[in-house]
C-alpha cells in the first residue's frame, strides 16, 4: 500500500490557500487536490517529476476538473519548481520510494536465500510449528524434504529465549502448550526489557511456574497413563472372574 508523509502543517499551509484563492475555491477543496495529486505521482511519478504529463492528465490525477488545474498553476503556488518536480519531494515524498526499494531488495534477498536452501532468520512471540504439518513450504520441501532439528539443538523461542526441542515436549507434556508458551513469552518480553541472562531458560520456566502458579499440577505423562490403564483393566478383569465364580 502506497503512502506518503503527511503533516498537521497542512492544515494551515499558505501554499494551499493561494491554491484555493486562485481556483476560488474552499480551502478544504484545495488541500484535496493537492493531496491526490502527491498520491498520484507516487505510482505514476516516484521521482516527483510531473513535467511529461498534461494539464488534462495532472486534473485527472488531481481528480477535479476545474480549467485552472495544471502546471502554470502549481508553479505560480510554488507547488512545482520551474523544473516540473513537485517542491520537497525528495525531503518527503522520496521516503516512500526508498523504503519500498528497501523491501524489494529484502524480498529478493530472502528469495535467494531459500533457492540456495540457507537458513532465514524468523523471530516469532511464540514458537513456530509449522514443520509439524505436511504441508509443502515457500521452497516446495515436505516435512520429509526439509533438514532435521536434533532434539538437542537449541532452537529460539521469541527474540532471546531458547530452548532445545526436547526441552520444549517435556514442558509441554508435563503443564500444556497454553501454559508453556505463556511463560515463554513472559520470559523472552522480561529478557528483552531487563537485559538479565540466564543459565538456563528451561530451568527458568519450571521454577517460575513452580513459584508463580503452585497450583497448576503436572500432567501425568505416557507412560504413567498406560499404567494406570493397565492398572484398572487389571481390576476390572479380577472383579469380572470374581462375579462369575
Amino acid at each position: 500500500m502506497a503512502w506518503i508523509e503527511y503533516h498537521t502543517a497542512l492544515r494551515d499551509h499558505w501554499k494551499v490557500q493561494r491554491l484555493a484563492d486562485t481556483l476560488e475555491v474552499e480551502y478544504t477543496t484545495a488541500l484535496g487536490i493537492i493531496s491526490c495529486l502527491w498520491l498520484w505521482c507516487v505510482d505514476y511519478a516516484p521521482d516527483g517529476d510531473i513535467s511529461r504529463f498534461t494539464d488534462r492528465e495532472i486534473r485527472a490525477g488531481c481528480r477535479n476538473t476545474h480549467e485552472k488545474i495544471g502546471k502554470k498553476t502549481l508553479r505560480d503556488c510554488c507547488l512545482i519548481d520551474e523544473n516540473g518536480c513537485i517542491n520537497d519531494w525528495a525531503k518527503y515524498g522520496i521516503k516512500y520510494l526508498k523504503s519500498m526499494r528497501k523491501r524489494i531488495r529484502e524480498y529478493r534477498r530472502r528469495k535467494t536465500l531459500l533457492k540456495r536452501k540457507c537458513n532465514v532468520t524468523v523471530t516469532p512471540t511464540i514458537p513456530d510449528r509449522s514443520y509439524q504439518t505436511d504441508q509443502t513450504n515457500q521452497t516446495g520441501q515436505t516435512r520429509q524434504d526439509q533438514p532435521k532439528i536434533h532434539a538437542s539443538e537449541k532452537i529460539k523461542y521469541g527474540e532471546f529465549v531458547v530452548l532445545t526441542t526436547d526441552e520444549y515436549n517435556r514442558l509441554k507434556e508435563r503443564f500444556g502448550q497454553d501454559t508453556v508458551d505463556k511463560y515463554i513469552e513472559r520470559l523472552d518480553n522480561y529478557i528483552g526489557s531487563k537485559g538479565k541472562q540466564y543459565k538456563s531458560h528451561y530451568r527458568t520456566i519450571l521454577m517460575w511456574i513452580d513459584k508463580d502458579t503452585p497450583e497448576i499440577k503436572a500432567r501425568p505423562t505416557q507412560a504413567q497413563i498406560n499404567s494406570f490403564a493397565s492398572m484398572e483393566m487389571s481390576k476390572r478383569r479380577e472383579a469380572h472372574e470374581q462375579a462369575n465364580i
